[in-house]
């Protein structure tokens, strides 16, 4: 059974109401994956300052909100598991994403540091750290852009969702419970 809740993850109080709702709804979580992102692609000599603060609101602070929100219930439960969703940009580099890039590779600090605090708990913390992965964000790329890329993936194409679907289930999985404070790389060959 699946139901959606709408939910301002930039908002400290919007994403605690809702965390709150989900528990009285559907008892302690065993799962959370905080897979919120925009890029806001500027470069420093256009630098928008409103626009950075969005895109770090966007995509860190509303991971540590749910995290914070969250994780209280699971290590009631002494289980669980959290997934943040990081980037191949937090590793490396992209012109115009230092807003982006910076806020992927926070996700990886964090993730480190929440899986030293959350291990008495027997709560796992890892992240996905994805290249370019067929999605809605990566199709508005400009169709030379999108070639130019390809060609300096070592396999040749954009990633697909079904694929960074499996690593997450898998790290969800209780085939996964010895693993914790990993960022796994999911793409193609771009960063080997």
């Amino acid at each position: 059974m699946a139901s959606g809740h709408a939910c301002d993850g930039r908002d400290h109080d919007s994403v605690e109401a809702v965390c709150a709702q989900l528990v009285e709804t559907h008892g302690e979580p065993y799962g959370l994956i905080n897979n919120m992102g925009v890029t806001g692609d500027q470069l420093l000599f256009k630098f928008d300052i409103e626009r950075y603060r969005d895109v770090v609101a966007t995509n860190l602070d509303s991971a540590v909100y749910f995290s914070k929100c969250l994780a209280p219930a699971m290590a009631a439960e002494r289980r669980g598991k959290i997934l943040h969703m990081s980037s191949v940009s937090g590793l490396k580099g992209n012109k115009g994403q230092m807003g982006y890039s910076a806020t992927k590779a926070a996700m990886i600090g964090i993730t480190k540091t929440m899986a030293l605090e959350m291990a008495r708990f027997k709560i796992t913390v890892n992240a996905i750290a994805p290249g370019f992965i067929a999605t809605e964000m990566v199709g508005q790329i400009a169709d030379p852009i999108r070639k130019s890329i390809t060609d300096t993936i070592p396999l040749k194409r954009f990633g697909e969702v079904r694929e960074v679907a499996a690593l997450a289930s898998f790290l969800l999985s209780p085939q996964a419970d010895y693993i914790t404070g990993q960022t796994f790389v999911i793409d193609g060959g771009l960063t080997a």
